[in-house]
């Protein structure tokens, strides 16, 4: 179990300026993917819910974080615990963009807030003027869908359109109720069956890029992406952990 901190009577911070729409929302050198709202029952914070927010940061974050939550009308500043995603184990460098997961407490006076939004400072009572939306589950489903598929950023120069409708119908005979693909870039054939999948309520494509200094320019991406492995490895982690918080609520009991 971990204590809540939040600078509650003494700090005061303004109102944030800007939603962010982009994959991406630099604070303070993290690069924040995405936030959901968590509301299982956790070891961390036992009595709280929990912000989870997905980020990148190049090479290992040292320093301690802090976490500013607005709701309509209120805010709130936690301290954040962070970890890293990537297991040492796996490759001990960090000279990378690595992920992270950030896990801000919810003050309990948030409980009722409809609408959530969050930003990261590196310095306790610091606003920024850039937020993300928090992702907010506001009903549970009355019946828990079966399995959720997820693929990793699609990076394809090549026509693979046949191979990916034999592929997605054989998830769906095997009782996938939604196939989420992430996807860098892909031929105009696979685009289109992406696309009628998607029409059908079957799949959910979300565009997918770098961050921070890396390249976003299709082919020099692609070329980036096939040389460095280990990089790749690293980015990886964001998607899969992205597409779990994204349906976890409607499929885990």
């Amino acid at each position: 179990e971990h204590p809540v901190v939040e600078y509650y009577w003494w700090c005061r911070i303004n109102r944030f300026d800007i939603i962010s729409d982009r994959e991406w929302t630099e604070n303070d050198g993290l690069y924040i993917y995405n936030a959901y709202l968590d509301r299982r029952a956790n070891s961390l914070y036992p009595w709280n819910d929990v912000i989870q927010i997905l980020t990148m940061s190049f090479r290992t974050l040292r320093h301690q974080v802090y976490c500013n939550i607005y709701d309509e009308k209120h805010y709130g500043v936690v301290e954040g615990y962070a970890r890293e995603i990537w297991q040492r184990g796996w490759d001990p460098r960090d000279h990378f963009y690595i992920p992270n997961l950030i896990s801000c407490p919810v003050p309990k006076r948030f409980r009722s807030s409809k609408e959530l939004y969050v930003s990261i400072t590196s310095i306790p009572c610091s606003a920024q003027r850039v937020v993300v939306r928090v992702h907010v589950d506001q009903l549970e489903p009355k019946k828990k869908d079966a399995v959720a598929v997820c693929v990793k950023g699609m990076d394809f120069q090549t026509d693979v359109s046949v191979r990916l409708v034999e592929w997605l119908e054989a998830q769906y005979l095997f009782g996938a109720s939604n196939v989420t693909i992430y996807k860098y870039t892909v031929p105009e054939e696979v685009q289109r069956v992406l696309d009628y999948f998607q029409k059908q309520g079957k799949l959910t494509q979300i565009p997918l890029t770098l961050p921070g200094h890396s390249p976003n320019l299709p082919l020099v991406r692609s070329e980036y992406i096939a040389r460095n492995r280990q990089q790749k490895r690293r980015h990886e982690l964001i998607p899969y952990n992205d597409c779990l918080y994204r349906w976890v609520f409607r499929h885990i009991k």
